[in-house]
C-alpha cells in the first residue's frame, strides 16, 4: 500500500534520479543608448573625421546605398566646418556628408544648404542624432523642388553601449524622391533600351536578394552594368556585372582596390585551395584569380558565365539564381578572411 508520504516522495525521488543539472545560462550584457558626445565631443573635430575614416565610411556608404570615397583637397574636397566632401564611385558625383552630433536644427539646415551650393555637390547626406518632422519635411521638399539637381538624405545616428564597447546604429529617414545625379529612379521612358534592360535586370536581382537570407546591404537598382555591395572593409567589394550586347557576359567578383590591393591579393592567393574548397557547394564554374596588372590599385577574383544570352529576358530568372548563389558563396568564402588580412 502506498502512503501519502510515499506518493509525495516518489516524484521528487524520480526527478532527482532522472534529471540532469541545468546548463549554465549565458551572461548577457545590457544594451543602452548613450549620448553621442561620449564618443564625439565636437562634430567638426571628432564626428566628421570619424565619419571619413576607413570602415566608418564603408558602413555609412552601405547604409545610404552609395560607394563613397573621400576627395582630397586637390580634387575638390575643400574643407567645410563639419562636413566631408566625397565622391560616389558608381556615378562620379560629388557628395557632401554633413555631420551633427545633436538634433537637427535650423542653423545646421542653413549650413548644409550653403555648403552644398558652395561645393557644387550632386548629393547631400546629413547625419544627425535625430530629425524633427519639420526638418524631414524640409529635405523631402528640397528633393522635390530641386528637380533632381541635388539628392538629399537624412540619416539618424544613435550611439549604443554594451559593457565597455560602443557602436553606432544608422537609420535613413529621408531618401531622394526624384532622379538626380547618381540616383536611378528615372522612369523607363527616359532611358535608352540598354539602360532599361539594365535597370530591369538589377531590379529583379535586388528583389531576390532583399527577400532572401543573404546578409548584404542591397543597394537600389541602377541602369548600370554592375551592382556593388560592401564587404565591411575599405578596399573590398562584391560586384555583380551583366554586360549586354556584344560582350554578353555575366560575372560575380570580389574586387580589391586601393594601395594594398596587390598585397591583399597575394595574401588571399596563399589561401586559394581552401577558398576554392569552400566555394564548391555554391559554384560549378572555375574561379578566376586576376591580379589585373593593367591597374596599379585593382585586382579581381571572379566567376563568370559567357555567353549569357542576356538579350533574352527569358534567361534572367536562371541568371538571377546563379548570381544569388555566386554572391553568397563569395561572401562566405572571403568575408572572414578579408577581415584578417594585414
Amino acid at each position: 500500500m502506498t502512503t501519502t508520504a510515499d506518493r509525495a516522495a516518489t516524484p521528487a525521488s524520480n526527478a532527482s534520479a532522472n534529471s540532469t543539472p541545468p546548463a549554465e545560462l549565458p551572461r548577457l550584457g545590457r544594451l543602452e543608448r548613450v549620448d553621442p558626445r561620449m564618443a564625439w565631443p565636437d562634430e567638426a573635430t571628432h564626428f566628421a573625421p570619424w565619419l571619413a575614416a576607413g570602415d566608418n565610411l564603408v558602413h555609412l556608404s552601405e547604409t545610404v546605398g552609395l560607394d563613397l570615397e573621400v576627395l582630397p583637397p586637390e580634387q575638390g574636397g575643400a574643407a567645410c566646418r563639419a562636413g566631408v566632401v566625397c565622391k560616389d564611385r558608381r556615378s562620379a558625383v560629388r557628395v557632401l556628408v554633413q555631420a551633427q552630433v545633436e538634433e537637427a536644427d535650423h542653423a545646421h539646415l542653413g549650413e548644409v544648404v550653403a555648403d552644398a551650393a558652395a561645393l557644387q555637390v550632386g548629393q547631400v547626406v546629413w547625419v544627425a542624432e535625430s530629425f524633427s518632422d519639420n526638418h524631414r519635411n524640409a529635405l523631402q521638399w528640397l528633393n522635390g523642388v530641386t528637380n533632381g539637381a541635388i539628392a538629399w538624405r537624412a540619416v539618424e545616428v544613435q550611439l549604443w553601449r554594451i559593457g565597455d564597447s560602443m557602436a553606432p546604429r544608422w537609420h535613413v529617414l529621408v531618401r531622394p524622391s526624384a532622379a538626380g545625379p547618381g540616383v536611378s529612379n528615372a522612369q523607363d521612358d527616359e532611358l535608352t533600351p540598354l539602360k532599361q534592360d539594365q535597370l530591369a535586370f538589377w531590379s529583379k536581382l535586388r528583389a531576390r536578394l532583399v527577400d532572401g537570407d543573404l546578409e548584404l546591404k542591397v543597394p537600389e537598382a541602377r541602369p548600370d552594368y554592375a551592382m556593388r555591395f560592401g564587404m565591411g572593409r575599405t578596399g573590398f567589394q562584391l560586384e555583380a556585372a551583366a554586360l549586354f550586347g556584344q560582350h554578353d557576359r555575366l560575372w560575380a567578383a570580389v574586387k580589391l582596390t586601393g594601395p594594398q590591393a596587390k598585397e591583399h591579393f597575394q595574401q588571399l592567393m596563399l589561401q586559394r585551395r581552401e577558398i576554392e574548397t569552400d566555394l564548391e557547394d555554391f559554384l560549378d564554374d572555375d574561379l578566376v584569380w586576376d591580379e589585373y596588372p593593367r591597374a596599379e590599385q585593382t585586382s579581381y577574383v571572379y566567376v563568370q558565365r559567357k555567353p549569357a544570352k542576356l538579350a533574352d529576358r527569358g534567361t534572367w530568372d536562371d541568371h538571377v539564381d546563379w548570381l544569388e548563389q555566386a554572391l553568397e558563396g563569395l561572401a562566405k568564402a572571403f568575408g572572414e578572411r578579408i577581415g584578417e588580412l594585414g
